[in-house]
């Protein structure tokens, strides 16, 4: 018999880093979800090619763990670097047991015409930006 039990979060790095994807996966044990049968879906989200970030950002995460540098994509000449959050996300939860994961490979930040970024809207210096609504269930 299947638990039916849906977790979900809305993770940026800050949520990420802070390790929100173990604490849903917890909660989601709790109610009674075996970890074996937990499926993931990662996305839409902001893409590496669009997410700039300085170097402290950078060497935060590398002081959580020198293997994050796997993340990252230094930008030649400017001491930027690009950082995959999908990624990241990505190898939490392989490193906590979930191994059948979907990715969504959207970049909402390029993807205007789909959805709304604040990161875009302040790129593009846009005084607000539209909301985003997600809705999960489970069919039986």
């Amino acid at each position: 018999e299947e638990a039916c039990i849906i977790g979900a979060a809305h993770l940026g790095w800050r949520g990420a880093q802070a390790g929100l994807v173990k604490s849903v996966l917890a909660t989601m044990q709790q109610l009674g979800a075996e970890l074996s049968k937990i499926k993931a879906a990662i996305g839409p989200a902001i893409a590496q090619d669009s997410y700039e970030v300085g170097p402290e950002f950078h060497k935060m995460f590398l002081t959580d763990n020198k293997l994050n540098d796997k993340h990252f994509i230094a930008i030649p000449n400017r001491q930027k670097f690009l950082f995959d959050l999908t990624g990241y996300i990505e190898t939490n939860l392989n490193d906590i047991g979930i191994s059948q994961i979907d990715k969504i490979n959207v970049d909402t930040f390029t993807s205007t015409d789909l959805f709304f970024s604040s990161r875009q809207a302040k790129h593009t210096g846009e005084k607000d930006f539209g909301r985003n609504l997600s809705v999960i269930t489970i069919s039986k």
